[in-house]
C-alpha cells in the first residue's frame, strides 16, 4: 500500500497546516485538524520548532484535531509519542489523532518508526479517533479507554502480536475498527485465526464498521467473514 497524497480532512475537520508565526486572523482553532510535519530541507529539526510553536500557541486547549507528519528521519527517528504524551496538559480538547500521516515520497509505510501508542490512550482520556501509520516497532500494551470510537492501523504488514494486543484491550465505545493487514514480507504474519477473536464479534459491542483492508490473505479473510457472528452488527 503507498499513500501519495496527504488527507484533506480528518476526524470530520479540513487539514490545516501549522506553521509558526501565522496569521490566526478569523481561524477558529477547533474548526481544523492541524498538521505538524517537516520536509527534506529543514528536517527533524524544522518539526520539533514546529511543534513546540504549537504547544506554546495561547489557543493550543482548543485544538480537537492533530495530525503528526513526517517528523524528520521518520525511517529511523522513532515517532514523537514521548513528546505528545508529556503535552497532555496543554492539549485539553484533543479527540483525534493521526500519527505518521505521510506520502510514500516523505517515507514509506514500511520505513516508518512507531512506538508504543497506549501511553496516548492513557494521557488522552477523551479521545474519540486514534490513526496510526506504519508498524516498524509498533506496540499496544493492554489499555482500557472509555470513549475510543475509531480506532486504525495502516501498514505495509500488521504484526499477529498487534491483532492480539487490541483484542487484548477495553475499548466498550470502539465504533470503528480499520487494519492494513498487508503482507508477510512486511511483518504482516496474522493469519485468520488471528482474526478469530474479532470474528467473534464479543468484544465490542457496538462496532459497526470493520476494516480488514490491503490483505495478502484476502481469500481466506473472506471465507471467514461469510459466516462471522460480528457481521450481523456491521453497518
Amino acid at each position: 500500500m503507498g499513500f501519495y497524497r496527504h488527507v484533506s480532512t480528518f476526524a470530520g475537520l479540513p487539514v490545516r497546516d501549522f506553521m509558526p508565526d501565522q496569521d490566526m486572523s478569523g481561524v477558529d482553532p477547533g474548526a481544523v485538524a492541524w498538521r505538524v510535519a517537516t520536509d527534506w530541507d529543514r528536517g527533524p529539526d524544522g518539526f520539533d520548532a514546529a511543534l513546540a510553536a504549537l504547544l506554546d500557541a495561547p489557543w493550543v486547549g482548543q485544538v480537537r484535531a492533530l495530525i503528526i507528519g513526517e517528523w524528520g528521519e521518520s525511517y529511523e527517528r522513532t515517532a514523537p509519542i514521548d513528546r505528545l504524551v508529556a503535552a497532555a496538559d496543554r492539549l485539553t480538547g484533543l479527540t483525534a489523532l493521526f500519527l505518521g500521516e505521510m506520502t510514500s515520497e516523505e517515507c514509506e509505510i514500511s520505513w516508518i518508526q512507531q512506538g508504543d501508542v497506549a501511553p496516548l490512550l492513557t494521557a488522552y482520556p477523551r479521545l474519540e479517533v486514534l490513526r496510526v501509520r506504519g508498524s516498524e516497532g509498533l506496540a499496544l500494551s493492554p489499555v482500557r479507554h472509555e470513549t475510543l470510537q475509531e480506532l486504525a492501523f495502516e501498514s505495509g504488514g500488521l504484526p499477529a502480536r498487534i491483532i492480539a494486543a487490541i483484542v487484548a484491550c477495553e475499548f466498550p465505545a470502539l465504533r470503528k475498527l480499520d487494519l492494513m493487514l498487508g503482507t508477510e514480507n512486511y511483518g504482516g504474519d496474522a493469519d485468520v485465526e488471528d482474526l478469530a477473536p474479532i470474528l467473534a464479534g464479543t468484544n465490542w459491542p457496538h462496532l459497526e464498521y470493520l476494516g480488514l483492508r490491503d490483505a495478502e490473505i484476502a481469500d481466506e479473510v473472506a471465507r471467514a467473514l461469510a459466516g462471522a457472528p460480528v457481521v450481523a452488527r456491521l453497518k
